[in-house]
């Protein structure tokens, strides 16, 4: 979701992308006995796609289907070294290698004034893990929470533009997919948001549209 948000394109187009990730996630799940063959399966698929960023969003969603479907399998699963887990952490593992491969030359325009300066960078890596540590102290928050907040530190590349963007979704995924308390968004997005404040709602509630 975070990765589609940071991407304009047309929504009929986002549909078609987002049913044909949810349609591959079982193709791909029983193609990764090995990673040789998880990954034979997934470039073939990409291989419809031309566009970079058309493959960018797939991928994202690809993962977050097939993340989601592993923590629902292991909530009620009591195996040990559980083959279908490791089937999810083969696939999983070949879809973060190949979005990682395309983030290292799939650079999206910025402007002069859109870049981050290394003291912005600075900055905000600071807060990033500052907000962590409080959130680790207060015990206010799942793995899923930091995992996501961690993620923005690789993500200057974007621009303010849309690194806000790709905060702005974490924090609506964090709250509509695994529920996350609206304080606590709260929190975290008035935290990172500092650098990039004139491009963002400013509080979660104007966010969600709540009155």
């Amino acid at each position: 979701m975070p990765a589609i948000l940071e991407l304009n394109i047309k929504k009929e187009h986002m549909e078609f992308v987002e049913t044909e990730a949810k349609k591959f996630k079982t193709k791909l799940f029983h193609g990764s006995q090995n990673l040789v063959v998880s990954k034979n399966t997934l470039f073939a698929k990409l291989d419809g796609f031309i566009l970079d960023r058309y493959k960018i969003i797939f991928l994202n969603i690809l993962r977050k289907e097939l993340f989601d479907s592993k923590i629902e399998h292991e909530k009620g699963c009591q195996t040990q070294n559980c083959g279908t887990a490791s089937l999810y952490n083969n696939a999983i593992f070949t879809v973060d290698q190949t979005i990682e491969n395309l983030n290292e030359y799939y650079v999206p325009t910025v402007t002069a004034e859109d870049i981050f300066s290394p003291h912005e960078q600075s900055e905000i890596l600071s807060k990033i893990n500052d907000v962590i540590f409080k959130l680790r102290k207060l015990e206010a928050g799942q793995e899923i929470i930091f995992d996501e907040i961690d993620d923005l530190k690789s993500s200057f590349y974007l621009g303010k533009k849309k690194w806000n963007q790709l905060l702005t979704g974490k924090i609506i995924d964090l709250g509509i997919s695994y529920g996350v308390e609206k304080t606590i968004l709260d929190s975290i997005y008035s935290e990172l948001i500092e650098s990039a404040k004139h491009l963002a709602p400013n509080t979660i509630t104007d966010l969600f549209n709540i009155k």
